[in-house]
């Protein structure tokens, strides 16, 4: 091992927790397409589904980072949240709040009655005291500006650091409003559409355009680059192009329960039969492993049927069926699929292992460590195999993605790529348990 790189992992380590602490017990049991709710013991499967919901944020810097978020409402008012947090959550916790939560958009949410709260950086909500009687917000992710659509058809504007929210008076009658990563969509009453571009980051001096569309405007779906999917009150689907303000009719979305459109041009639709069809960018691989990077017509989504409900993050989708039963697909940078990091070309059950003790997620593959202090990984058919030579191993940790563990004797062993080989930790003091970071 090179020696900077030791010493590097050696301060990484001088972090190091040597106190007595509780294991917690994560039961990976059914690693399913099921989003499933690992922390409690319960999973997301035995609990009705109503609503699914995803968060946007945009790799601005363009160094090939996929993060997202995703959320999952249940008939009894429940919020589970995974993907993209502080630390990251690669499977479903339950938000805790005292209120109940109608929607969630970046820092904001909406509860039931009508108000809007902030979080801070403690995870903390605080309640926006002039905004009430709110039916719909959209936070402006690159901007942090939100939206909020009241009952009576105004629209309001809270800056990130603004003091109070003011009324955006150009707009009125409002029934609609979809944000994306810069910019608004809204549709009035009467079934007319404006966007109001964002992308100059300057909203104060910027004029909404309205677009022409044949009909009445029902919904919008829009992705990070403001490209729409737009359907009017008869199903009939247009296609936004906002870099040159056309617009196209798109007969193969007509009659669409859902429309979804992703990053770099990624359109789905779930059809009245409930099934998910799609068409454009497969770089997610969004629209299976057998189609090219680019699909020029409607292809079926495999493996998914009697779906009510879609959405899409930049790289990621959830599926919501009748049943309640979530589905998850795409990159899971960011634990954003609700499951071990792992990307699958089809739906597959892994199966379960007893006696987990440990998974490990931040390195090359998941690890999982048993209580007997053996070592296991997912072979090449994702079947369950044991790490050899290895054995009574107490924790495994990293730093800056070296796995680092501790055996039942306190000892510390920083080992190379693949396990292959190790070099000791001597530490004048007796270990309890380690932490690793970066």
């Amino acid at each position: 091992m090179n020696r900077g790189r030791f010493w590097m992992i050696f301060l990484g380590l001088l972090t190091l927790a040597v106190i007595v602490l509780g294991i917690r017990l994560i039961d990976p049991a059914k690693v399913q397409e099921v989003v499933q709710e690992q922390e409690s013991g319960s999973d997301l499967s035995s609990t009705r589904i109503t609503a699914i919901s995803t968060d946007r944020i945009t790799d601005a810097a363009g160094y090939g980072w996929k993060p997202g978020i995703s959320y999952a409402f249940s008939a009894d008012g429940g919020v589970w949240k995974w993907g993209y947090d502080n630390p990251l959550l690669d499977h479903p916790k339950r938000m805790e709040t005292s209120f109940t939560i109608r929607q969630i958009s970046g820092d904001f949410v909406l509860s039931d009655d009508g108000h809007v709260w902030r979080s801070d950086q403690e995870k903390n909500w605080h309640k926006e005291k002039a905004l009430s009687d709110v039916i719909a917000i959209q936070q402006i992710e690159m901007h942090g500006t939100l939206f909020a659509l009241k009952r009576d058809g105004t629209v309001w504007k809270v800056e990130r650091e603004g003091p109070v929210p003011t009324q955006m008076s150009q707009f009125s009658k409002i029934n609609v409003i979809h944000g994306t990563s810069f910019s608004l969509y809204l549709v009035d009453e009467e079934g007319r559409l404006s966007y109001l571009n964002g992308k100059g980051g300057i909203w104060y001096n910027t004029v909404a355009e309205n677009i022409s569309i044949p009909g009445k405007v029902a919904r919008v779906s829009a992705n990070v680059d403001d490209l729409a999917l737009i359907q009017t009150v008869n199903d009939e689907v247009f296609t936004f192009f906002p870099d040159d303000h056309r617009v196209v009719r798109t007969p193969s979305a007509d009659g669409a329960k859902r429309l979804a459109v992703g990053d770099k041009g990624l359109f789905l639709i779930v059809r009245q039969d409930g099934t998910i069809w799609g068409w454009g960018s497969n770089e997610s691989g969004l629209l299976g492993a057998n189609h090219p990077e680019q699909v020029g017509s409607p292809v079926q989504v495999p493996g998914l049927m009697n779906i009510v409900d879609l959405q899409l993050g930049n790289h990621h989708a959830l599926a919501l069926d009748k049943n309640g039963q979530v589905f998850s697909l795409g990159k899971n940078m960011t634990g954003q699929l609700g499951r071990i990091p792992v990307m699958f070309k089809e739906w597959k059950e892994i199966g379960q292992l007893d006696g987990i003790e440990q998974v490990i997620t931040e390195l090359d593959r998941p690890y999982f460590l048993k209580s007997d202090g053996s070592l296991w990984e997912f072979g090449d058919d994702y079947s369950m195999v044991e790490k050899k030579g290895m054995s009574a191993i107490r924790t495994l940790t990293s730093v800056y993605r070296v796995p680092i563990t501790l055996s039942e004797e306190g000892k510390i062993c920083i080992w190379t790529d693949g396990f292959t080989s190790c070099q000791g930790l001597e530490l004048p003091f007796h270990v309890k348990k380690i932490l690793g970071g970066e």
